[in-house]
């Protein structure tokens, strides 16, 4: 299994002082140009976004605060002196299906192609179905 990278970058006095964080996924060829997410105090409820400035300038993150299994966020706003703590939920499960061949796996016959050699294997069906998280 590979782990991607992912980066979490803050711009403290963006949005006449407001603030901003911009979250970057991580792919095989290194982090993506273009941020899968811009979190801005504005966006948040209770007017807690009006009253925030410099947010973004300290980032925590990637620690369950909450024992879901998911990273939390914690993101500092110095002078407003106050934190506010993003809590991770699941966007999507997967159900995984896998069906293997009920036939033993002839060792004798090497039908299977492993970078052009010959190797005794069999077919098997992995299936994805995205659902709801629970």
């Amino acid at each position: 299994t590979r782990i991607l990278p992912r980066l979490r970058l803050s711009d403290s006095i963006r949005n006449d002082n407001k603030g901003a964080v911009y979250i970057y996924h991580g792919s095989i060829n290194g982090i993506k140009k273009t941020p899968a997410q811009i979190i801005k105090p504005a966006e948040f409820s209770n007017n807690l976004g009006n009253n925030l400035k410099t947010f973004g300038w300290s980032i925590s993150g990637n620690k369950d605060m909450d024992s879901n299994t998911y990273p939390d966020m914690a993101i500092g706003s110095y002078e407003s002196d106050r934190v506010v703590y993003l809590r991770a939920l699941p966007i999507v499960d997967l159900d995984i299906e896998i069906v293997i061949p009920e036939t033993p796996v002839d060792l004798d016959n090497e039908n299977m192609d492993l970078d052009g050699k010959g190797m005794p294997g069999t077919t098997m069906e992995i299936c994805f179905t995205p659902t709801q998280p629970s």
